[in-house]
């Protein structure tokens, strides 16, 4: 029998007793799905540096939970030369080593130039999966899913002479198109507000009414 490459370093270091041959072949791989960091991690969730609950009135050091997502794998037990990826090329990734045994990657944040915009198609969230490698070769992959679910409207078109009130909370108002009105009064919690690619607010208002 000949054996080389991957399967020949898997018998060195003891992980195999086996070959794969056209009778004998190998098990399809379990894969896990992404996963957010916090429990709280829907989008436009603040969270502590620990995971607790953001005070918005007194924490100075809240972060967006939302952007925060990891996966793991027990393929290998060290970060040298691990490096991760998403199907969405939006996040830029880290690695720790958990329990000795696995590791984490994990998310820091939207790669420069992207942001919200990328992990929308329409008014629906778009599956995402992120895929771990060493040596830049994959050595896991996650399944594919949507990961939030914080629901996703069109903005309201607004009027011309008074402040249109956006008053519902836990929601995500996308603008498509450039849209002209008095402006807009955020008067609920966890509100994000998304603009398409060459969409714009333009106000009508001939006088400052914002209330700063």
């Amino acid at each position: 029998m000949f054996v080389t490459g991957c399967k020949l370093n898997q018998l060195i270091e003891g992980k195999s007793n086996s070959v794969s041959t056209p009778d004998n072949p190998p098990a399809a791989p379990t894969t896990k799905p992404p996963y957010l960091l916090f429990n709280s991690g829907e989008w436009g969730s603040y969270v502590l540096p620990d995971g607790n609950a953001c005070n918005p009135t007194t924490d100075t050091d809240c972060i967006h939970s939302g952007e925060l997502i990891g996966f793991e794998t027990d393929v290998v037990s060290s970060c040298s030369q691990i490096s991760a990826v998403d199907n969405l090329n939006v996040f830029d990734w880290s690695c720790k080593v958990i329990s000795g045994t696995k590791i984490q990657v994990y998310s820091l944040g939207f790669k420069s130039g992207k942001g919200l915009i990328d992990l929308i198609d329409g008014l629906t969230w778009r599956e995402i999966s992120i895929q771990i490698l060493k040596n830049s070769l994959p050595i896991s992959t996650s399944d594919s899913t949507p990961l939030w679910s914080r629901t996703i409207a069109s903005m309201p078109a607004g009027n011309p002479t008074t402040v249109t009130s956006l008053n519902q909370e836990n929601i995500i108002y996308k603008v498509d198109t450039t849209l002209s009105s008095a402006g807009y009064n955020i008067n609920a919690d966890n509100v994000s507000i998304v603009m398409a690619p060459g969409a714009k607010l333009n106000l009508t208002a001939t006088t400052n009414n914002c209330n700063l």
